[in-house]
């Protein structure tokens, strides 16, 4: 197993209801709204890019994982979010229902919005 942590926080297109939930969900036992210190940007891509290090609250999900299937589940979100072509990193974090992996953006922010605590707010309810 990849750690002793088998929750998820999600923020963007892995929330429920939106395109990329069904790839979390077979993972998934339960689900419920967590809060993150962090900064959420629009990328302009119909995704958004949260930086955990910048001042701010994201507020998204905690999803909780099935501890057997961790490692396979973390495999699935690293392929959904890129990891290996260097956009974002895959971190745990606290959130404030304990700890969590996400998905941090690595690339630049020179042509990003900075925007809300939450992602469908700025989105505007658009689920591309």
């Amino acid at each position: 197993m990849t750690d002793d942590c088998a929750a998820v926080f999600i923020y963007g297109t892995l929330l429920p209801g939106e395109l990329r939930w069904p790839v979390l969900e077979r993972y998934a036992l339960s689900h419920r709204p967590a809060v993150v210190d962090g900064a959420l940007y629009d990328t302009g891509h119909g995704y958004p890019a949260a930086i955990f290090s910048e001042p701010g609250r994201i507020e998204g999900r905690v999803v909780v994982i099935d501890p057997r299937r961790l490692d396979e589940a973390l495999d699935a979100l690293d392929e959904v979010e890129a990891v290996d072509h260097g956009l974002y990193v895959r971190t745990v974090l606290e959130t404030d229902h304990g700890r969590a992996w996400s998905y941090e953006y690595r690339g630049g922010l020179d042509r990003l919005i900075r925007i809300g605590s939450r992602w469908r707010d700025a989105a505007g309810g658009d689920r591309r």
